[in-house]
């Protein structure tokens, strides 16, 4: 790989990101303020332990409502699940694939690779473009929070958020990988898109039913499985294993991404 070549597309991509990335970081800000603000009505005067009894299991897998007793159970049960479990795993699985398939059905990838370009260069920038989003939202949320819990009088441990979105990088760094290898798989931009976007859906939806099951075992077929935002932020536990797997499947990912890329007919 050409450190010159992959700083050139990746330059071009991080910026082309910034804008989205910034206002991203604003909505989910904003998004999880509004949690943080609710949450002294909530959490006082609720029955949990009755409420929690009568919900459906699978109810209380897909959103984890066994930690509302406290903002930080709250956040993670509900804010962290459809906003980073499946919302921003979604976005970058659809942007990563979107963009790649998108490059290889527009002819922008052959254009690029007409100079002495490698083909490792431009898929590792492409892909590498999305760290912006990535980095900038899980730098800029968590200290949202922990400010705003501050001004309600809910205070929120600056280092247990911050901890919590270190393991998201590494929960999005899987979703990064499989949405480049769609891209490379389907070569078609909006298809690509589409079709990654249904699979964050269907691996969360998926693991979360098979969990309530006899078979709760294949759920570990799902990248959702190994990212529990209940465990680090209200428990405080990290899973080393957990953490390897995710970044395996990165690996694993961008790494037959890569191979499909360089021999794919553009």
């Amino acid at each position: 790989m050409s450190r010159r070549d992959f700083a050139t597309v990746f330059r071009y991509e991080a910026r082309g990101r910034l804008r989205t990335s910034l206002l991203l970081s604003g909505a989910l800000s904003a998004y999880g303020l509004v949690f943080v603000a609710l949450a002294p009505d909530l959490l006082v005067g609720t029955d949990l332990a009755a409420l929690l009894e009568s919900l459906p299991p699978l109810l209380t897998a897909l959103v984890g409502f066994e930690s509302l007793d406290s903002v930080a159970g709250l956040l993670a049960s509900e804010f962290y699940t459809f906003g980073w479990t499946v919302g921003l795993a979604a976005y970058v699985a659809y942007a990563a694939a979107g963009t790649v398939g998108g490059d290889i059905e527009s002819g922008r990838a052959a254009t690029l690779l007409s100079g002495p370009t490698a083909r490792t260069d431009v898929l590792a920038g492409v892909a590498a473009g999305l760290l912006v989003p990535i980095g900038l939202v899980n730098a800029i949320v968590p200290l949202a929070l922990y400010l705003g819990a501050g001004v309600i009088g809910q205070p929120l441990s600056l280092a247990g958020l911050y901890t919590l979105h270190a393991v998201a990088v590494v929960y999005l760094l899987a979703w990064l990988g499989l949405g480049t290898l769609v891209g490379v798989t389907v070569k078609r931009g909006r298809l690509a898109g589409r079709t990654a976007i249904a699979g964050a859906f269907a691996a969360w939806f998926g693991e979360a039913a098979l969990s309530v099951t006899t078979v709760s075992e294949l759920g570990a077929l799902s990248p959702a499985r190994y990212f529990d935002p209940t465990a680090v932020l209200v428990e405080g536990i990290i899973a080393p294993l957990d953490i390897a797997v995710l970044l395996a499947i990165a690996v694993l990912a961008l790494s037959v991404a890569r191979y499909r890329f360089v021999r794919t007919d553009l």
